[in-house]
């Protein structure tokens, strides 16, 4: 009795190691009650069928660690889709991905644990206890790296780049070939105690490898769209101040005429459409060519490439839906503390979510960055036609703009929550929702 229950703390331990690693490398933050159902359930199971693999082996002649393998792969992911997880083929990358790499590092433990013991025939309680050790080093060391060596960043790269089911399927049997050959190498054999720990650091040198080229090939890519979006900052430039010549020329052409109009007006006495047409022509001024120079003026402030290209690019659509928007910056923006695609990252969500609740609605957007001595601020603030309940607003999956949404306002949560030195306050006064997003910088 007293031996599965040591095996069954072994597997629960192992169990949350794999989960860990699964929603770690996706930044995810995980419940206590549903990480608890993950790891107790499959383990349950796993204790029940424990003789299936040598049923299987015993009448069909199929692997028994094959066996094993499929068993914990298929339930992994199964209950990942019981508990919540709605993007099957993104989590079926995750959980493979995950697997392989506690499976590398378990089975590399497993052959130097039988190196270091070959020499001495130690009780088998000992074992499962290094097993339980190594299961939290190895979520330590899962805790240092991801963030260190920007795992998830790689990973999710890694996932776009296969994200289609023929691809995923096909990774799975081609692990499973894997796995099979590195557990059949394992043996009471010195030599290959050996074989098996040198292969394993040798697999996790080639899969290092190709982290770090992702890496450099992610880095090669975001310098070129910061290329285009010097580009791209140029050309609407270029375009503004094309459109502020054309409306100053027009106005010059126009001169005369307005003079002339106003001179006879003037004269007749009409002082009340004088001060009509002088309205119009201020208010035509103001919206042609002074909203322009504003705007060209605003942007100069922001002296981050990566922040004036997501305002460009999003003042840009804001003009095509012809949505009312007010920018201010009132200082130069131009240090950070926290990396500065994490800040464009949950800006865009912000600003996402208001372009969402105005489009179609007639309503409109201002967007005010403040710079105090040590604190930068961004204010963002639309006018709101659905009811929100701030309670949920932050919750996965909660929306009032229909099947398929929710998700934003909780990825800028779990962003911002990364950082200790950045505060987020959200507030509903008189029929605006008003997001503020402060971060203390040097």
């Amino acid at each position: 009795m007293f031996l599965y229950i040591a095996i069954a703390i072994v597997n629960l331990c192992s169990e949350f190691s794999f989960f860990y690693m699964y929603y770690a490398l996706q930044a995810k933050r995980f419940h206590i009650a549903k990480m608890m159902l993950l790891i107790v359930v499959p383990t349950i199971i796993i204790l029940f069928i424990s003789p299936l693999p040598k049923f299987l082996l015993a009448h069909f002649g199929i692997s028994t660690l094959l066996t094993a393998h499929v068993i914990n792969l298929a339930l992994n992911l199964l209950f990942l889709i019981a508990v919540g997880e709605r993007d099957i083929k993104k989590t079926a990358f995750y959980t493979l991905f995950s697997y392989m790499l506690w499976f590398i590092f378990s089975l590399g433990f497993a052959g130097f644990l039988d190196f270091c013991t070959s020499r001495w025939n130690p009780s088998v309680y000992f074992s499962y206890l290094l097993n339980i050790l190594f299961s939290f080093l190895l979520v330590w060391v899962m805790s240092k790296a991801i963030p260190k060596y920007d795992l998830c960043r790689i990973t999710a790269y890694l996932q776009s780049q296969i994200d289609t089911w023929p691809k995923t399927i096909v990774l799975y049997p081609a692990f499973l070939f894997f796995t099979t050959i590195m557990d059949s190498v394992r043996s009471e054999d010195v030599a290959y105690s050996i074989t098996l720990f040198l292969t394993c650091m040798v697999v996790l040198f080639v899969l290092l490898a190709v982290l770090r080229s992702t890496s450099a090939r992610i880095n090669m890519e975001d310098k070129e769209r910061a290329q285009q979006t010097v580009i791209d900052q140029q050309n609407l430039y270029i375009q503004s101040l094309e459109e502020i010549h054309q409306n100053t020329r027009r106005l010059r052409h126009d001169y005369k005429n307005m003079i002339t109009s106003l001179y006879l007006q003037s004269k007749e006495g009409n002082l009340q459409e004088i001060e009509d047409a002088m309205g119009k022509i201020l208010e035509d001024f103001d919206m042609d060519i002074g909203r322009k120079m504003n705007l060209t003026n605003q942007l100069a402030n922001i002296q981050v490439m990566e922040l004036k290209s997501l305002l460009l690019n999003k003042i840009t659509i804001i003009n095509r839906l012809h949505n009312g928007f007010r920018f201010e910056v009132l200082y130069p923006v131009d240090d950070l503390i926290i990396p500065k695609m994490d800040l464009v990252r949950a800006l865009g969500i912000l600003l996402d979510n208001a372009m969402e609740e105005v489009s179609g609605n007639g309503g409109d957007i201002s967007l005010m960055i403040l710079r105090e001595e040590r604190l930068l601020t961004f204010v963002v603030d639309n006018s709101l036609h659905h009811e929100v309940s701030m309670a949920e607003l932050y919750r996965e999956g909660y929306t009032t703009k229909g099947e398929g949404r929710g998700l934003g306002l909780s990825s800028y949560r779990k962003l911002i929550d990364k950082y200790s030195n950045v505060s987020s306050q959200t507030v509903i006064q008189e029929g605006r929702l008003i997001q503020e997003l402060q971060i203390e910088v040097k």
